[in-house]
């Protein structure tokens, strides 16, 4: 299942809307505590420094000039930021991780700064794997001439579906959508965001690696948690 919420095209009222979509995040971020051993490990889904600069680099660098929302979506796998505005031209998307910025709009990017919303410029994408500890595979970074992408993994979930198993980040998203009760490829590839071909060659090493089985014929095909 999914819950989404949208932010308006208005560049007017930024902070209430950028902290409107943090409550938001944060009412959606599950707490858990499971134990190592004797050890009690606290984590709640998502880094909450994650979700901050995920939504202060959506707001800073959208295209306002477009007059579609933000779309902010909570998944059982991953939380999901899709805003409007390819990169700024000029920069190519292997510039991402040098901690290069070339703000889309300028003066919107300074106000953030001194409202203490934006901690540095260029440091985004760095702080949030920074707060995954340094997996960088937990945040998900796409493009598209018009998008930017920032996706970021449920981290509990992980540990949940993958913890024992060797699973890639890629697959644990697929076994925890299935864990999570969605069974027909249609529906895990909609609950993950990823291609069909991608989703089915994951459900595909699932299967090979015996956590994943497959179900009914054609029409009515499953995939089931073994």
């Amino acid at each position: 299942m999914t819950t989404a919420a949208t932010c308006s095209s208005s560049a007017r009222n930024t902070r209430g809307l950028c902290w409107s979509s943090y409550g938001f995040l944060e009412a959606h971020n599950r707490f858990k505590t499971r134990y190592e051993g004797l050890e009690r490990v606290d984590f709640d889904d998502y880094p909450s420094a994650a979700l901050r600069e995920a939504l202060a680099n959506a707001v800073a660098h959208r295209d306002y000039a477009l007059s579609g929302p933000t779309l902010v979506s909570v998944m059982p796998s991953r939380v999901e930021i899709v805003t409007l505005g390819g990169l700024v031209p000029g920069i190519s998307y292997e510039d991402l991780s040098a901690n290069i910025s070339l703000p889309r709009n300028k003066l919107l990017a300074s106000v953030l700064y001194r409202l203490g919303i934006i901690e540095a410029w260029g440091t985004g994408i760095g702080r949030m794997r920074t707060a995954y500890e340094g997996q960088r595979e937990a945040v998900e970074i796409a493009v598209t001439p018009n998008t930017f992408s920032v996706a970021l993994a449920n981290r509990n979930a992980a540990k949940e579906v993958g913890g024992a198993t060797g699973l890639t980040s890629e697959e644990v998203l697929v076994a925890r959508a299935i864990a999570e009760g969605e069974t027909m490829r249609s529906a895990i590839q909609k609950a993950v965001g990823f291609s069909q071909t991608k989703t089915i060659n994951l459900l595909n090493s699932l299967i090979e690696k015996g956590i994943v089985v497959r179900e009914g014929g054609t029409r009515n095909l499953r995939y089931l948690l073994k």
